[in-house]
């Protein structure tokens, strides 16, 4: 209790306890000078009016003295005030706490929402150089940062070579003065990927300065006390590099500004390796595209070398023959023994050399790669004509053909036909004992046709079943069958232009073969 010129009146024990006195002590002193914490003017105000007015007013107050929250009702008395104090220490504890909680999960809410519009901007961009540019002009402006930097992790010969990339809130000339970021104290743990490092004075931090030449930032450096380094860590677990982030004023990186800047790293890191993925699939579509243009000119050459070849070399070859024959025919009856035999082979040769080179300008056509995406056509109907142009060798020897449902195919027709002329001639050439029973089929599976050519002919041992398809290669003599051995080569060949193949599904040698060659459903893009 207090009188009228604020003495104190009257304590209790518990107003002994607060104010940590004995009320010996208490009893007719100033109120003033026993609690200077109350003195201010506005407090001060509050309590003569109390006083003056006989009010009753209520007011909190920290004691820094003994670090206690205090609430005061000051109630008009007879002869003055009566002040009932009570402790509530714990309860600004508690709301501070809840505030503070409250404070942290809406800074918390507000990170997650800004990485949440940051990272699609960042998934979006598959340009490095820009993403890596954006990533630190956001995480620059976000941390309130005078300058932000990307410094790419490139290990040298001495294991510590690392490369400016981007640069935020400064020119580039403020660091082309200076060497590049070495394995440091205080760079090192970052390029390493073992944590964020945050220091709110970072010239007093016991990392700082132990390195030579500089023992600290060289001269005319742009001044740095506030440091923030967060690692950028790929999802194989590399550091790709490390975001730094400066400013000249101490205390400016908080606790949110980290979360916020290693959010951020997160998605720069899955942004930039899809980036180099994406890098890597424009190096491989570009490599394939010179392979390919590379391909058609080897596949020009060749063709001119092979109409070159065919148009030079067949003249001579047809002179050397017509000689051989003319030989023959005027001094046969002189040529005996080995002197006819030479001019038989010779004759011979030349024909077989011009077959082999006009097989040769077949094959060069037959892979030529057309020009545009093929039509759609009824594989029917090219099985069809195919017949047609072999009705000739079909009579002859008496052959029974079976076609059964064929789909329509994205296959250039003149390449189908090429591949059913050959597959259709051989069960000609190589028939059994008996007259020659060819059947042609095709079913779908896994979104291929499978085009199967069954016949019951010699045969083949499956030990050949991959020589077969070799440029040139022949289980047989040419005076048992004729031909160059070119045939399949060039079913091969059209095949894999198509994304196809062709193989020997099945031969039992003197009981027949089968074999099958596949071609996508869909149209080739």
């Amino acid at each position: 209790m207090l009188d009228r010129d604020w003495n104190c009146t009257y304590v209790n024990s518990r107003a002994e306890e607060l104010a940590r006195l004995p009320k010996e002590r208490l009893i007719g002193g100033s109120f003033w000078k026993l609690f200077p914490e109350l003195t201010g003017a506005e407090k001060h105000e509050q309590l003569r009016r109390a006083m003056r007015d006989g009010v009753h007013i209520r007011f909190e107050e920290f004691l820094e003295r003994y670090k206690l929250w205090l609430e005061v009702d000051a109630y008009p008395g007879a002869d003055g005030l009566i002040l009932f104090v009570r402790d509530v220490t714990g309860r600004k504890q508690a709301e501070n706490e809840r505030a503070l909680l409250l404070e942290r999960e809406q800074e918390a809410r507000e990170t997650a929402e800004l990485l949440n519009r940051v990272g699609p901007m960042l998934a979006g961009e598959l340009d490095l150089q820009k993403l890596v540019q954006s990533v630190t002009d956001i995480a620059t402006k976000l941390t309130g940062a005078e300058f932000g930097s990307f410094f790419h992790n490139v290990v040298g010969e001495q294991g510590e070579s690392y490369m400016l990339y981007t640069l935020s809130g400064a020119p580039r000339e403020a660091f082309e003065r200076f060497p590049q970021p070495r394995n440091t104290a205080v760079f090192g743990p970052t390029f390493r990927g073992e944590g964020v490092v945050r220091s709110d004075d970072i010239t007093q931090d016991p990392r700082y300065g132990k390195n030579p030449p500089y023992h600290g930032m060289p001269q005319g450096h742009l001044p740095v006390r506030s440091y923030l380094a967060v690692p950028v860590i790929s999802r194989s677990g590399d550091v790709l590099g490390g975001l730094f982030f400066g400013h000249s004023q101490a205390g400016k990186f908080s606790e949110r500004h980290e979360a916020l800047v290693s959010g951020i790293a997160a998605q720069a890191a899955i942004a930039m390796d899809n980036a180099h993925l994406f890098e890597r699939a424009q190096w491989v579509q570009n490599e394939l595209k010179r392979s390919n243009e590379e391909l058609r000119r080897a596949n020009q050459d060749l063709e001119t070398f092979a109409y070159s070849a065919s148009h030079d070399l067949q003249e001579p070859l047809r002179n050397i023959a017509m000689a051989a024959q003319l030989l023959k025919r005027l001094r046969g009856n002189e040529l005996q023994g080995d002197a006819a035999r030479l001019v038989q082979d010779i004759i011979q040769g030349a024909f077989r050399m011009e077959t082999l080179i006009r097989d040769l300008l077949a094959y060069t056509r037959a892979t030529r790669y057309e020009e545009g995406p093929p039509a759609r056509i009824e594989s029917g109907e090219t099985v069809a004509e195919v017949l047609k142009n072999l009705a000739t060798q079909i009579a002859q020897n008496q052959a029974a053909v079976t076609v059964g449902d064929l789909p329509a195919v994205f296959v250039h027709k003149v390449h189908l036909s090429q591949i059913f002329q050959n597959l259709i001639g051989n069960a000609l050439k190589y028939r059994g004992a008996g007259p020659p029973r060819i059947e042609i089929s095709a079913i779908e599976h896994d979104n291929w046709w499978i085009f199967s050519v069954s016949d019951n002919g010699i045969g083949i041992d499956p030990a050949y079943a991959h020589q077969i398809f070799g440029l040139f290669k022949r289980l047989h003599s040419q005076s048992e069958y004729p031909g160059s051995g070119i045939g399949l080569a060039m079913c091969q060949r059209i095949l894999e232009q198509y994304g196809g193949r062709i193989w020997l599904e099945k031969s039992v040698p003197g009981e027949g073969s089968v074999f099958s060659f596949s071609v996508p459903v869909r149209k080739m893009r």
